[in-house]
Parts: C-alpha cells; sequence; structure tokens
C-alpha cells in the first residue's frame, strides 16, 4: 500500500473507502482545540514549517525530549530553523508513534510537501515551506476555510479579550470554551494575583467570597455574550462531596488572607466550587465538559517555561465511580456533560455510569486520539458497553491548525474501518453504517453547540 496514500491510507477494505467518501467533505466540528485565540483573531501568517508545525505542538516537544534533544533546541532560543534541522534529523526515530504519522499527513495534505523528513531534506522542506507560506492562502483563516471548518472551539482564560469576535466575517464560527481551572486552584502561589486581573477585567470585587461568586457569574455571563456553549473542568482526581457555603466562605478567607491551607481544604473548596459551577452550567445552558486523570506539570524541571510544555502524565489510579457519584446524581439529567479521560484503564467505569444517566456522554479521548488503534479500540468499546449513536463527537487537542486538520482526517478515516468492519462481518446493515459514521463525524457533534 503506498505511503500516505489518499484513497487507501488506513482503509483497509472497498466498504471503508466508500463510507469514507461520505464522511470526508463533511463540515469540520472540533469540539476542543488549543489554538491560541490570538492566532485566529489576527489570522495569523506563518514564517516558516517550524512555526507552523511545531512551535506550539507539545507532541513533537515531548518525543525530542525523549531522544535526549536538549530543550533550547526545543522551546529554547535556537533559531526556527537549527530547531527544524535538529528534528528532521531525529524524526525517522518517531516511527511508530501516531506523530511520526501526524507529521508526514500535514506536510502531505495542507502543504503539499512529499519529501521524506529527515537530515538530508531538512533544508529542501525548510525552502518549500517558505515559498509556499508567502501566500495569503496559508494563514490561519485560509487554512480552516480550505479543510471545511465550520465550528471551531479554541480552550479560553476568563481573562481573554473575546470582544473581537464579534462582528468579524468568517466562513466558521468561533465558540469559545470557558477553562475554570484556575478558579478552583487556590493552592497556587498565583490565585489571589489572578483574582485581581479578573476583577480588573469585569469591574468586580472579589475580596470576599460572595463577591468572588458575583465575579464568577458575570465572567460567564460575558463567555455567553460572545458565543461560549461549553466550559471545561480539568481534573486529576475526582472528589466530589457536597460542601456547604461558610465551608466554602472560611476556606476562601484563609487563601485571601494568606493563610496556610490544607489538603482537605483544597479538595473540598474545589469540590464546592464545582458544585456552584454546574448549577450556573444547568441555569445557563452550558455543556460541561470534565476531563479526568491527568496530573500536569509532572516533570517540575520545566515548569519554568510558560508555555503548554508537554510534561502531562495520565494516570488510572483514581476511583472515578465513587468521586463523581453525588455529582452526577446531584444534576441528574439537567445538563449535558461530556467525560474526556485521559487513560482508556477508566473506559468501562465510565461507560457504564453514562449507561445510567442519559445526559452524559462520552468525549474522544484526549491523549491517544490521533492514534488509529487507540480511536478504533476506544470507539469499539464504546459500541459493545454503550451506545456510539451517543459518542459527543471529535476533540482535537490541537495546538495549530495543521494538527487540528490532519488529526480529523485520521479520525474519520478510522471511524469509516470500524463501521466497514462491523459492515463486512454482516453485523450491521449498509445504510445504518453510513448514517452512523456521519453521525459520529459529524451530526452528534451539533447538540452541543445549538
Amino acid at each position: 500500500m503506498p505511503f500516505m496514500d489518499v484513497d487507501s491510507y488506513l482503509l483497509k477494505s472497498k466498504t471503508a473507502k466508500n463510507i469514507y467518501k461520505t464522511t470526508k467533505d463533511l463540515p469540520l466540528i472540533d469540539l476542543y482545540s488549543k489554538i491560541p485565540l490570538a492566532d485566529i483573531i489576527n489570522n495569523k501568517k506563518y514564517t516558516d514549517i517550524w512555526d507552523l508545525l511545531a512551535s506550539s505542538e507539545h507532541h513533537i516537544w515531548q518525543l525530542m525530549r525523549r531522544v535526549g534533544i536538549s530543550e533550547d533546541y526545543i522551546t529554547g532560543n535556537r533559531t526556527n530553523r537549527e530547531k527544524w534541522e535538529k528534528l528532521s534529523s531525529i524524526f525517522p526515530q518517531f516511527i511508530g508513534n501516531p506523530t511520526y504519522q501526524l507529521v508526514y499527513l500535514s506536510l502531505r495534505r495542507i502543504l503539499d510537501i512529499n519529501d521524506s523528513i529527515d537530515e538530508g531534506n531538512s533544508g529542501i522542506i525548510w525552502e518549500k515551506s517558505i515559498e509556499k507560506l508567502s501566500r495569503l492562502d496559508f494563514q490561519t483563516n485560509e487554512i480552516l476555510k480550505n479543510s471545511k471548518v465550520c465550528i471551531l472551539s479554541p480552550l479560553c482564560d476568563p481573562t481573554d479579550d473575546l470582544s473581537l469576535l464579534i462582528n468579524i466575517d468568517r466562513p466558521f464560527k468561533i465558540l469559545p470554551i470557558l477553562n475554570v481551572d484556575k478558579l478552583l486552584d487556590i493552592n497556587s502561589p498565583k490565585f489571589i494575583d489572578y483574582i485581581n486581573k479578573l476583577d480588573h477585567k469585569y469591574l468586580t470585587n472579589s475580596t470576599h467570597f460572595s463577591g468572588f461568586k458575583n465575579t464568577v457569574e458575570t465572567m460567564l455571563e460575558y463567555f455567553i455574550k460572545n458565543g461560549c456553549k461549553t466550559a471545561i473542568i480539568d481534573i486529576f482526581k475526582p472528589s466530589f462531596k457536597y460542601v456547604d457555603d461558610l465551608k466554602a466562605a472560611y476556606i476562601y478567607s484563609k487563601v485571601t488572607r494568606q493563610e496556610p491551607i490544607t489538603s482537605i481544604d483544597i479538595k473540598e473548596f474545589q469540590s464546592y466550587m464545582t458544585y456552584f459551577l454546574f448549577e450556573l452550567f444547568k441555569n445557563k445552558n452550558i455543556t460541561a465538559q470534565l476531563h479526568l486523570g491527568t496530573f500536569k506539570n509532572y516533570r517540575t524541571s520545566l515548569k519554568t517555561i510558560n508555555l503548554n510544555i508537554g510534561a502531562n502524565v495520565v494516570s488510572n489510579f483514581i476511583d472515578v465511580a465513587a468521586g463523581l457519584k453525588e455529582l452526577l446524581n446531584q444534576f441528574d439529567s439537567q445538563l449535558d456533560l461530556v467525560i474526556y479521560i485521559s487513560d482508556v484503564t477508566l473506559l468501562s467505569t465510565v461507560l457504564t455510569i453514562a449507561r445510567a444517566f442519559p445526559r452524559i456522554y462520552l468525549g474522544s479521548p484526549i491523549s491517544l486520539n490521533y492514534s488509529f488503534t487507540s480511536i478504533y479500540n476506544y470507539l469499539n468499546t464504546i459500541a459493545s458497553l454503550d451506545l456510539l449513536i451517543n459518542f459527543a463527537g471529535y476533540a482535537s487537542d490541537s495546538t495549530n491548525v495543521l494538527s487540528l486538520i490532519s488529526k480529523n482526517e485520521i479520525f474519520r478515516r478510522t471511524v469509516s474501518q470500524l463501521i466497514a468492519d462491523y459492515i463486512d462481518r454482516g453485523e450491521i446493515n449498509k445504510a445504518d453504517g453510513i448514517a452512523l459514521a456521519s453521525a459520529i463525524c459529524y451530526n452528534n457533534a451539533i447538540r452541543f453547540i445549538k
């Protein structure tokens, strides 16, 4: 089979190729990405292949570190050309990792560069990228438009300025996702400074806990006004217990007075805020995304880098069932909740939970969402334990436009092969299979953006 062939890549059968014909041209809805909002608002023009492909791509950074490349060639002060040459020199070592195919796919499909990525070709690819990126159709919004993106949901901080999203003519919608993680991070030494920034932005006063809650409500209204349909809470180890106002206010006062807080204080405050936020989401018809199982910034020597450094670790040493029980029962059938897991060993537990709650949906596996094998097995398990028709839709977790587009292609090809295998084994009829493929790749996501 030819490498990255347009007709046969990841598609082993005639049935799979026919299904892919029905899914590949569907408008693209991405439910979760980390593309910087400024890149989209300013329609960023990329200077070179490193800038476009790797300047924010933590999957590439992780593999470069893994083979011993020093940080100055990754997030440091080396020139982009030096970084690209270093990446090219070790790129053949990536074979077997999904990043290998992701990079090749991006170069071939979007930039029409078909050279092998290695030390000998690094200069050739560099020069070709310079020539292609000098054209206007390789700016951020043009790349997204040409790839049939219709809905983009970038992750945004409460301090972000969303005003420029309004009244700008684009061929696709931008629906910002509200990231509330820092509102729960009371053990951070930067928590008070962060709250002060929110007060400055929203003209509020969070000196006392009641004022802080008012700030949160004002912030949510601002995001809704600017197109927000979804909010995310990222929790490593869920332990949601009901905590009353007085206890939460006391913990908040300890923080504002800069008094020591305990690990129990942290858990109780995070639990209170999760209940409080879910109540707001319910009242405002906001879909909640709950991301489980990621231990952030595990390698402490990289914490000084002011970037999404790619030093997170996934873990299955968490009791999801017990940790979510009270929260899910409190909001049973009252709001849509999409659960994303970082470790697929949690999948069976989360699926059996979802079967009990009609408004809980499974999202794509964030850490493994561009591997054919991982996506195939993940969706196959959903089909076995729950309903594929309830799969929420694809979330690329991309930090740049090339990976967003390439990951979506890998996902749609994988879905096509999965459904084709069901058909070819005689498990489902062809018409139902084609309808299901379209639902997974496009239609299901619409319910969360209406």
